[in-house]
C-alpha cells in the first residue's frame, strides 16, 4: 500500500463536518489512498450509511482512492454487538469499528467490548490514523 490511510472518519452522515464526497476528495489531494469512512451507527441507520458510501466507492476510485464502507457501531447494548457487527458486514460494509465506551467506564478498548466481539468480525481498537 503506499501513500496515508486513514481507516475512521465521519461525515455529515453522522457528526462529521464534511459530506462524504468532500471528505474523499479533500483526503485524495492530502495523499490519502485510502480511506475508510465510518459513520456512528445503531440500529436505525446502519443501512442506510453503508448503502451511502458504496454508492461513493466509483467516484473515489476516480479519484485515486480507495475507499472503504463501514460503520462504527455506538451507544448499543454489549449484548446486540455482535448480530449489528454481522448486519453490517452482511449489509456489505467493509470494516466495522467499536465505540469503546458501552456501559463501562471504557478507555477506547473497552473489555466488555472486546468480550462480547469475538468472531462477530469487529474491530474494538483505538482510533485507527496512520501516515
Amino acid at each position: 500500500m503506499s501513500g496515508f490511510y486513514d481507516l475512521h472518519t465521519h461525515t455529515t452522515l453522522t457528526d462529521g463536518e464534511m459530506i462524504p464526497a468532500e471528505l474523499v476528495r479533500r483526503m485524495a489531494v492530502l495523499g490519502y489512498t485510502t480511506v475508510a469512512i465510518t459513520d456512528h451507527a445503531d440500529s436505525t441507520n446502519l443501512h442506510h450509511l453503508i448503502e451511502s458510501i458504496i454508492l461513493l466507492k466509483h467516484s473515489a476510485e476516480l479519484s485515486g482512492v480507495r475507499l472503504l464502507s463501514g460503520v462504527e457501531l455506538t451507544h448499543i447494548p454489549p449484548s446486540l454487538i455482535p448480530a449489528s457487527a454481522r448486519d453490517a458486514k452482511n449489509s456489505g460494509a467493509d470494516i466495522v469499528l467499536c465505540m469503546g465506551s458501552l456501559g463501562r467506564t471504557g478507555c477506547g478498548r473497552d473489555e466488555s467490548c472486546s468480550l462480547h466481539l469475538q468472531g462477530c468480525g469487529c474491530a474494538c481498537a483505538p482510533w485507527v490514523h496512520h501516515r
